[in-house]
This record gives structure tokens, sequence and C-alpha cells, in this order.
């Protein structure tokens, strides 16, 4: 196998290139972005596990158990998407069957997950962190410039259901930057 010589010519043939230095420099920029929203990324979990810490909960069993579920479908869904089947996937993690993965693994994820929304949501309340249309629209853009060509994602995008769950994600991350904020940290 011959590899194409790496010059201008080959950089245009990428795209939008003149030349490699464009190459490196977009593949530059590219590393840099990815770096920077992982850092942010660990920044906000990182002030949600402190937050997390310092908040005395009860968290209802059927609360844990519903996010159980929804992991499992969640889990169940990713590995037929990759072409798998869900018993290799949980062997290639460690676990002998689905119910060992529930117990040592779902569980305790699901039980930190609603600790995190009860608490935050509970934040939200006492800070009085609202969430406008205007908030929500702006979350939904880069999906529905997504969809743009398929009306019946569209349509479901606008129904209520959905502009809920997306004005919950906005509350979140708006409490998780006031959090952040209180604490002398700028996300």
């Amino acid at each position: 196998v011959k590899l194409p010589e790496t010059n201008d010519e080959f950089a245009a043939k990428l795209g939008a290139f003149t030349s490699m230095d464009d190459v490196r420099a977009d593949i530059q920029r590219e590393l840099e972005a990815r770096a920077k929203s992982q850092y942010e990324q660990d920044v906000r979990n990182a002030v949600v596990e402190a937050f997390v810490e310092t908040v005395k909960t009860e968290v209802p069993e059927v609360l844990i158990d519903e996010q159980v579920e929804a992991m499992s479908k969640e889990i169940t869904e990713n590995t037929m998407y990759r072409g798998q089947n869900l018993d290799d996937y949980l062997r290639a993690g460690g676990f002998e069957s689905e119910a060992d993965w529930r117990e040592k693994e779902a569980k305790p994820a699901a039980k930190k997950r609603v600790t995190a929304s009860m608490a935050l949501s509970k934040f939200a309340k006492e800070h009085d962190i609202e969430v406008s249309d205007e908030d929500i629209d702006a979350e939904m853009k880069p999906y529905k410039e997504q969809y743009v060509k398929q009306p019946d994602m569209l349509k479901q995008l606008e129904s209520p259901e959905v502009r809920a769950d997306f004005a919950g994600r906005v509350r979140t991350n708006k409490s998780i930057n006031k959090l952040a904020a209180l604490n002398g940290i700028n996300l």
C-alpha cells in the first residue's frame, strides 16, 4: 500500500484547504476545542459531585429503579446500534449477567444520578433559576437544524414532552453554572 504524499495537492482533496498548513491548523483547532470541552465537562462533573456530597437527601428506591431501567434500555439500544448483543457487551465489561451489571454498576450510578438530579432541582428552586422559551429554543436549535428535512422529527421536537426534557436540561445547566459561579469557578 502506497500512501499519498502529504502536500498541498493532497490538502485540497481533504476539503476546503489550500495547504497542509491549513490542515494542520484545522486539526490543532479541533484538538484544542475537544480538550476544552472535555475539561469543562470534567469541571462540571466535579462541581456536581462536590455539591452532592454536601447534600443529605433520601432517594426513593422507585426513582433509582426507574433510572436503572432507563440505563438498561439505553445500553441495549446502543449495543444493538453497534451490532453487538447485550450479553457480549456485559461479558466484555466483566459482568456475569444483566443482573450482575444492574447490581454492581447500574444501581450505584442510578443512585448517583437521581441524587444529583434531586439536589440540583432543589438548588434551582432555592435560587429562582428560571427557563424561558428562548432558552429552550436555543438549546433545541442544533437539533432542529439537524432534522430540518425531516418534518416528522421536527414535529416530535415540538411536543410538550420533548420541550419539557429540554427545559430540564437547560435548568440543570443553569444550576451547575450558578453553583460553579458561587464557588468562584467560571464555566
